[in-house]
C-alpha cells in the first residue's frame, strides 16, 4: 500500500479548511456523501471504528494517492494527514467485533 510519511501531529482544525476547499463538493458539508457516487465519511452510513480507513495513516495516505478524482497527489502529505485527522475527529458506527451486521436490504441492479 502506498505511504505517505506521517506529520507528529496532524491538525484537523486545518483538515477543515483543506475539506472544505477540496472534498466538500463530492462528499458534503455534512461528510454524508452522495449515495451510488462518493461514500460517506463520517455519520451513520460511513465506515465504522474497526475498518482499515479508521487509521489515520491508512486515510492520509489514501487521499493523498487517490484524491481528489482525477488530481491524485493535489494535497501535500501534511494536508492530507489533517483532513484525515478532521474526518476521524466526526461520529461514526461502532466496530462490535463478530456481532452480526445488519443492512437494509437494496433494490437489485441491472446492467
Amino acid at each position: 500500500m502506498p505511504t505517505v510519511i506521517a506529520v507528529a501531529s496532524p491538525n484537523p482544525v486545518h483538515g477543515a479548511a483543506v475539506y472544505a476547499a477540496n472534498c466538500s463538493t463530492c462528499h458534503g458539508a455534512n461528510g454524508a456523501g452522495i449515495t451510488g457516487a462518493f461514500p460517506a465519511l463520517w455519520g451513520p452510513t460511513s465506515f465504522n471504528t474497526g475498518a482499515g480507513m479508521h487509521r489515520v495513516s491508512t486515510l492520509a495516505s489514501f487521499v493523498h494517492d487517490n484524491m481528489p478524482p482525477g488530481a491524485a497527489k493535489a494535497l501535500s502529505p501534511e494536508e492530507s494527514f489533517d483532513v484525515a485527522a478532521f474526518v476521524l475527529s466526526k461520529t461514526r458506527p461502532l466496530f462490535h467485533g463478530n456481532a452480526p451486521q445488519i443492512f437494509q436490504p437494496e433494490p437489485a441492479r441491472f446492467f
